[in-house]
């Protein structure tokens, strides 16, 4: 007890300003083996980079098989911050592993991406709406909705035979969907896709809607590729981490 007291009492002298509350009421109990430092300022970014390319190569063992990838994102409400993972994926396969990315924007999130320089693509079918190149060579997004998106990935083969014309340009291409809660409809693009990754909001989103959204994806012929714990907080002060580390 008298280390913990001194630990908490020497992060109480080392903090600067005091912690803000990340909010009232009660908290999902964390997991002993969750419980990881939080990364210095200075690193933050660089952690991030390296989380992304942990996620582009657990889907990548996974879909070994698979020369070129389509990967559905997706979560159960809105808000969970899909558009920001799919966007940290693209990113990381464009720039740090070289790959050749298309995103499928299904509810148009990336206008800025547009306004920041985005330029249509020279040569090639795109059977999408609009197109652009997204500040890279390598890197492309298109913008369809999801109305249209349903009916252009219809009938279940021609879905698939129009994505495998795509994967002849791109090695990756990335499907951003709306939430199960915005639009249920953006659960029967799943089949399309080589796999699908769901988006959790920590603290946030209760186990049983991840879980009703999991049967609907695989209902509907979709392959679960694993879950995206999104928007953690530390609750712990990290000189309390110094301490113990």
């Amino acid at each position: 007890m008298s280390k913990i007291y001194r630990a908490l009492e020497q992060a109480r002298q080392e903090l600067t300003e005091p912690e803000s509350d990340a909010g009232a009421g009660w908290r999902m109990p964390v997991r002993k083996d969750t419980l990881l430092p939080p990364q210095r300022q200075g690193s933050r970014v660089s952690a991030e980079h390296n989380a992304y390319i942990e996620i582009c190569r657990a889907f990548e063992t996974q879909l070994a098989l698979h020369s070129k990838k389509t990967v559905q994102v997706i979560c159960s409400r809105r808000g969970e911050g899909v558009s920001t993972v799919v966007k940290g994926i693209a990113l990381t396969s464009a720039e740090r592993l070289g790959k050749r990315v298309l995103i499928i924007d299904t509810s148009s999130r990336y206008p800025e991406w547009v306004m920041a320089g985005g330029q249509r693509p020279h040569g090639g079918p795109v059977p999408v709406s609009t197109c652009f190149k997204a500040g890279r060579e390598n890197l492309c997004v298109a913008f369809l909705p999801l109305d249209a998106a349903a009916i252009w990935l219809s009938p279940v083969q021609s879905g698939r035979d129009i994505l495998a014309e795509l994967s002849d340009y791109f090695d990756l291409i990335l499907i951003d969907s709306p939430s199960f809660e915005e639009s249920p409809d953006g659960i029967d693009l799943a089949r399309h896709a080589d796999g699908v990754i769901i988006v959790v909001e920590a603290e946030r989103t209760k186990w049983f809607l991840v879980d009703n959204l999991k049967e609907k994806i695989l209902n509907n012929e979709g392959r679960l590729l694993g879950v995206v714990l999104n928007k953690r907080r530390f609750h712990i002060p990290e000189p309390v981490y110094r301490w113990f580390h």
